[in-house]
């Protein structure tokens, strides 16, 4: 019952206070094209909170979002440990494939108390398309409920840019410090050739 009573608060418009802050975060600054990469979603600073309600977009046409849950219909993203993982529930994991859309929707039960300060909430884990494009990550919805109903909403943090890097500009700077590398052996062989031939030529002349 304080599940639902709890998800009614999250979906209703209640005045709610400010409170706390919610950012998406890369470890990588330059993603590999065709690659897979993780973006976390991260809190700070929060009050006393027992359920979350967020919601993220991204361009479809870029980024792919990789299904955490295959024993699950349709693609799941991956819940964190910002709340009691032993208690934890999943009101609604859903991801939007073709609008690029992403709805997650949280709580704890019972005998769970309420959380605060700061974690990772979920994680989306991605795969780049072959598009050199830099595209963006957003959190557009981000309401919090306490055990007690409660509602906060934190500071959201501005759309997470994603930049991509192709691997083809590193293969040819390593080919280049290779024929760099192969042009000195091969200019040092000949000055050490060339060395002994001008010193046997005047030891020959001195005979």
């Amino acid at each position: 019952m304080r599940i639902i009573n709890l998800l009614f608060l999250l979906l209703a418009v209640p005045c709610w206070a400010q409170s706390g802050h919610i950012s998406l975060s890369v470890a990588e600054d330059d993603i590999t094209l065709g690659s897979r990469f993780y973006v976390d979603i991260e809190v700070v600073d929060m009050p006393n909170v027992y359920g979350a309600d967020i919601e993220i977009v991204y361009d479809p046409d870029v980024l792919t979002v990789i299904d955490k849950d295959e024993n699950k219909d349709g693609v799941q993203i991956e819940a964190s440990d910002f709340f009691n993982t032993r208690y934890q529930f999943i009101l609604k994991n859903h991801v939007n494939k073709k609008e690029g859309r992403i709805q997650f929707v949280m709580s704890q039960i019972n005998p769970a108390k309420d959380v605060n300060g700061s974690g990772i909430l979920g994680r989306v884990q991605f795969e780049a398309s072959s598009m050199y494009l830099p595209t963006e990550v957003a959190i557009v919805s981000a309401k919090f409920g306490s055990q007690d109903g409660k509602v906060s909403k934190p500071e959201v943090a501005t759309p997470k840019q994603i930049h991509f890097q192709s691997s083809a500009p590193r293969v040819q700077k390593n080919s280049s410090l290779v024929s760099v590398f192969i042009a000195i052996t091969f200019i040092v062989l000949f000055l050490t050739i060339f060395a002994r031939v001008i010193r046997k030529r005047s030891v020959l002349a001195t005979e």
